[in-house]
């Protein structure tokens, strides 16, 4: 869309405002360049933005389109690793149509057994419950750099095989991206991160 000169005009206004704070440093030198790269670069640069600000408020929205295959699922979080156990055969996608929820990364900061961090998400106020897959697949599409960060686990959705149960989790190795499953019996460590929805 081809700028009006109204628009013009107030983004000169701004860009002046803007650089006058910058020089007299009334804002983060550094903040300000790296939101203005990120404008540069970046067509979706408002998309990058909010999701940096849902980032550090821990919340995080997600949209879920239960039309797409949970290849496409895959697909679409370009991870550079991905567990082939992670398919349509192991987990079935029953929801149909678009949803958009509300999703928090909780950190219990000690080990804890899956089966406790259920116990614990539901004692929380709001009361919450452990994401599911599709639910982590799309987080972890709009959200790549948080699994750099620490591991996160998706408790809500568990693949029954002939060694045991397994649930998903994103996680980083030397900054490769990875999406993977773990065994939902034992203790997760205490850097982990448990994705969740409220109820």
């Amino acid at each position: 869309m081809v700028a009006s000169t109204d628009q013009k005009a107030r983004a000169f206004d701004l860009f002046s405002k803007i650089m006058e704070y910058f020089c007299e440093d009334k804002r983060d030198a550094e903040e300000v360049l790296n939101v203005l790269q990120i404008i540069k670069d970046k067509k979706n640069f408002a998309e990058i933005l909010l999701a940096k600000k849902e980032a550090k408020s821990n919340l995080f929205k997600i949209a879920l389109n239960y039309c797409m295959s949970l290849k496409d699922m895959v697909s679409a979080g370009a991870y550079d690793v991905v567990n082939s156990d992670i398919n349509d055969k192991n987990f079935q996608i029953e929801k149909h149509g678009h949803e958009e929820v509300e999703t928090k990364l909780i950190h219990f900061d000690r080990n804890i057994s899956s089966e406790n961090a259920i116990k614990e998400l539901d004692k929380m106020e709001p009361s919450l419950r452990p994401a599911n897959l599709v639910e982590m697949l799309a987080f972890g599409a709009k959200y790549p750099d948080e699994q750099r960060k620490f591991p996160i686990v998706a408790l809500g959705s568990v693949w029954r095989s002939m060694y045991g149960r397994s649930v998903a989790c994103l996680w980083s190795d030397s900054g490769d991206r990875r999406l993977n499953l773990y065994w939902f019996e034992g203790d997760w460590y205490a850097d982990y991160r448990f994705l969740a929805v409220r109820k």
